[in-house]
């Protein structure tokens, strides 16, 4: 027999009223949560968010976040925070060219979005999806043309009604030629990228204030 406590109050008999033992029984099955079903339904949508934003990574594109038709891609994989950051990499990388034009740039090329910098996977696919309180993690295998593999997990939100893509988690160690660690890896992302713009560089006009807003 189902508890009373799990039928909905509107689905229980009112005092004085006698149901038919059958008839109860059906209102309170048609009234009894299935557990589970919303949670399999957001697993669903996130996975096909995540795979959204893969197929979008593996396309061929310019360096920067801020073209119009970029940036309204954008917008409508990547959560408001994540892509604010983003655009602000297009804006330092930028003052840095006009203070020193005979440097390369902070941000000029490389992959953000992955562990490996500098060698683009070739093959790549979702491996779990878990979701808890309105986040999904999502661990993605990727492989490069040399099948060298990797795993990076995509930490995504609900915003404004649709999961979007809010942090990437690196989570392998990939070495530059000097031997020195590629950017920011492994690490969280977003976390890099807060330690590289959320402060004051008076020698290229800079401030923290830039991206302060991202996080509001």
């Amino acid at each position: 027999m189902i508890p009373a406590s799990l039928i909905h109050p509107q689905c229980r008999a009112r005092p004085g009223r006698v149901l038919a033992a059958f008839s109860l029984s059906l209102l309170a099955l048609s009234c009894t949560p299935v557990m589970g079903q919303g949670r399999e339904v957001d697993s669903a949508a996130a996975e096909h968010a995540a795979r959204a934003f893969l197929r979008w990574h593996a396309q061929p594109r310019a360096q920067g976040y801020s073209t119009p038709p970029q940036a309204l891609q954008l917008q409508q994989m990547m959560s408001a925070e994540l892509l604010c950051l983003l655009q602000a990499t297009d804006r330092f990388r930028d003052r840095y060219v006009r203070v020193a034009p005979d440097e390369k740039p902070p941000y000029a090329d490389g992959d953000l979005l992955s562990s490996s910098f500098w060698e683009p996977a070739v093959k790549r696919d979702v491996e779990t999806v878990r979701v808890r309180s309105g986040r999904a993690s999502v661990l993605v295998w990727f492989e490069d043309r040399d099948g060298v593999s990797w795993r990076d997990r995509l930490q995504l939100r609900q915003e404004a009604g649709r999961w979007k893509v809010d942090d990437i988690d690196r989570l392998a160690l990939f070495q530059q030629a000097d031997g020195t660690p590629s950017f920011g890896t492994p690490a969280s992302l977003k976390s890099s990228l807060y330690e590289t713009l959320d402060k004051d560089l008076p020698q290229i006009h800079w401030r923290r204030q830039e991206v302060r807003p991202c996080a509001s």
